[in-house]
């Protein structure tokens, strides 16, 4: 017996299906899945860089609550132990109306004479327009040496995250008075 073989005639502008078709493209179902894929490691990635940005934002909110803190540091070691009259929680020269290096404060609420507000330039502001609020606690002097510590806190900001700082030292009387109190 002899074998024919059996040919398909493909009519123009059909393509041939089965195991005799061309690879020469793709199906509906494989590009659907290959979409499919892509979206979802896209939206990974996404994810990813939305996570970085915001703790960049943070990191940014916190190195300048740091600055903010810093510049109340500066501003309390400069004065004496026996001030306790500066007004601390307005800019230099201070009047003599505050409680300067008076041992008293809280680094957890805001006292009158140890807590002010201040902008994103660390200028002192009124409370409806600050960025961060700064509390502050001296210490009793034991000796010759005072604690202070500074507590800031960022407020009136879009950032969800809670940022944050306290910075405490020790200071030693180095005999300085503001030049406007006795």
């Amino acid at each position: 017996m002899r074998q024919v073989p059996i040919t398909r005639q493909i009519q123009p502008g059909r393509m041939a299906r089965g195991p005799h078709r061309s690879g020469a493209g793709f199906t509906l179902l494989e590009v659907v899945v290959a979409l499919a894929v892509l979206g979802i490691s896209v939206l990974a990635f996404a994810g990813v860089f939305a996570i970085g940005a915001s703790t960049s934002h943070a990191q940014s909110d916190q190195s300048q609550a740091v600055v903010i803190c810093q510049s109340k540091m500066e501003q309390l070691r400069t004065l004496s132990f026996s001030d306790t009259e500066s007004d601390t929680t307005q800019s230099a020269p201070y009047p003599c109306t505050g409680t300067g290096l008076a041992p008293g404060g809280s680094t957890s609420q805001a006292i009158t004479g140890y807590s002010d507000y201040v902008d994103a330039a660390g200028d002192e502001v009124n409370a409806p327009a600050s960025q961060f609020e700064r509390f502050w606690a001296i210490s009793d002097p034991s000796g010759n040496l005072d604690t202070i510590a500074v507590y800031c806190k960022q407020i009136n900001s879009v950032s969800p995250l809670n940022v944050h700082v306290t910075l405490t030292t020790e200071k030693t009387d180095n005999g300085l008075i503001p030049a406007n109190c006795p």
